[in-house]
């Protein structure tokens, strides 16, 4: 592939179904049902992945994107900027109506509250598991 002639890792979640999260809490009514396997989910894409791909730290930066590049990416950017570098949900808030081309309730972009909820949801702990 092209990233292996440049030296880059990839990874594409499309190739690992058991660790696709997104659908699980895309939804109110099956949110709660949903929300501890998306997390369990999440949290092993983060450790395997992006904070240690191939069991090692990664070299260099971390790059990611989700086809659309608004949900996906947004929340998984959320849950690592609050639960590794600690920003508060305020920033976090902030940054990701910014990332959604959110300007307001009239023109929402693509705001979705019940992503913000699973981002203040998410459990942090689950990041440092094995």
């Amino acid at each position: 592939t092209q990233a292996k002639a440049l030296g880059v890792d990839y990874f594409d979640l499309r190739d690992h179904r058991d660790l696709r999260w997104r659908s699980l809490v895309e939804k109110e009514h099956t949110y709660q049902d949903g929300k501890k396997e998306a997390q369990r989910r999440m949290a092993k894409l983060i450790r395997e992945q992006i904070l240690r791909p191939g069991g090692a730290a990664p070299r260099g930066n971390v790059y990611f994107h989700c086809a659309g590049g608004m949900h996906r990416s947004g929340m998984l950017f959320g849950v690592l900027r609050r639960c590794v570098n600690g920003a508060s949900m305020e920033k976090i808030e902030a940054e990701y109506r910014r990332h959604v081309g959110y300007s307001s309730d009239a023109r929402p972009g693509g705001y979705e509250p019940l992503n913000l909820r699973f981002i203040q949801d998410f459990d942090c702990s689950l990041i440092k598991e094995k």
